[in-house]
């Protein structure tokens, strides 16, 4: 059976010193590609008038889609588990199915893959999403499958695939008024604005647009050129952003600290870094390997990890009009059958899940040194 291994390239390799391998149309981090067309950003090392404003401008046009985009994502989810039964601080969905028994759990941790085939273009997305649990024993069940779209009036509909004991019906639709998930789970993998609120691209920049903040141009971050950006908040915590921000791919984030200060001197790092890029077209870069970690660094000094998140796209690309409305959005993962060849549509994850159940679990992110960073 061919598979396709596409924009995995890190699952085989992620023991590696968090090396990446790199296959065909994926542009590594530090790699000479296309870079946005317009002038470069004007000003010295501290805050000249008017960057902000313009660099706002500039993320917000390159994170627009010049037409339908589809493709797939494949997330590991690794987190503590706890007393309570849910994970803790987790960021995967319904929660409270994780098993949380010594057998369930893979190296003392509790590990989920969520994979889904997405298609989007602006004011519109449809998601296709199958989320389980992996313990040593192999797939948790009951696994779960749930298509999301936005229907016209702009809310967000969402089908769970259950068939009841009571009725007949294969599942049941659930309509939120708004936006949701599936708006997340696009925008933020792929860093691009689909023009809806709440969107993430517009979050951030709304956050750092509040704070008046500090911009530092022509720092390298990750072998690239970046815009630094560095704002605090006070509310509901005190909290200082460290965001990089790179021109040459998009204006796309290549990396992100947060540290939050929570009671009894504790501090919380969310710390985001884009490991590949894929070029589109014109402007769309999106990110093809990312990793986010959630630590506490204790009083003491000592580190807890809460958890990790690593994230691959693949078979990224631009659809037209016509094959959008005449193709319909498959699972990834979805096994194709044609006369005599048999072949994975999206990201095979087979090899994937087998090192999970082994054991071999992504390595942790460090924590960030924000020493000379934060002004």
């Amino acid at each position: 059976m061919e598979t396709n291994t596409r924009g995995l390239g890190w699952l085989r390799v992620w023991g590696a010193a968090g090396a990446c391998l790199l296959v065909a149309g994926l542009c590594s981090i530090g790699t000479t590609a296309p870079a946005v067309e317009g002038p470069p950003l004007s000003g010295g090392p501290s805050q000249p008038d008017g960057v902000v404003a313009d660099l706002m401008r500039r993320i917000t046009e390159a994170a627009m889609l010049p037409g339908p985009l589809e493709g797939y994502v494949t997330q590991v989810v690794v987190q503590r588990p706890t007393l309570g039964g849910a994970p803790e601080a987790g960021p995967t969905k319904s929660e409270f199915m994780l098993a949380q028994g010594e057998d369930s759990r893979i190296s003392g941790l509790i590990v989920s893959v969520s994979k889904y085939a997405f298609r989007c273009q602006p004011k519109y997305y449809a998601v296709d999403d199958v989320w389980f649990q992996v313990t040593p024993a192999g797939p948790q069940e009951p696994s779960l499958r749930e298509l999301y779209w936005l229907d016209p009036s702009g809310a967000e509909r969402t089908f769970s695939f259950d068939y009841l004991a009571d009725h007949t019906a294969p599942g049941s639709v659930v309509v939120s008024p708004r936006p949701g998930r599936a708006l997340y789970l696009v925008e933020d993998a792929l860093q691009v604005d689909l023009g809806l609120d709440p969107g993430r691209v517009r979050y951030w920049l709304r956050r750092m647009a509040e704070a008046d903040p500090h911009v530092a141009l022509g720092v390298l971050r990750q072998g690239l050129e970046c815009v630094q950006v560095a704002y605090g908040r006070s509310e509901p915590a005190a909290q200082e952003v460290v965001e990089w921000i790179c021109p040459g791919r998009g204006y796309r984030c290549v990396e992100r600290v947060q540290r939050t200060h929570l009671a009894g001197g504790r501090l919380r790092y969310l710390h985001m870094v884009v490991d590949e890029f894929l070029h589109v077209a014109g402007s769309l870069w999106v990110p093809v390997t990312s990793r986010m970690a959630t630590t506490d660094v204790n009083p003491d000094g000592t580190t807890t990890a809460i958890s990790q998140v690593v994230t691959s796209c693949g078979g990224v690309r631009l659809v037209g009009p016509e094959e959008a409305a005449r193709s319909p959005l498959l699972p990834n993962g979805t096994i194709v059958r044609d006369a005599d060849r048999r072949y994975v549509l999206g990201q095979d994850t087979s090899e994937l899940e087998a090192r999970l159940r082994d054991g071999q679990l992504p390595p942790p992110l460090p924590v960030p040194d924000l020493e000379g960073v934060w002004p």
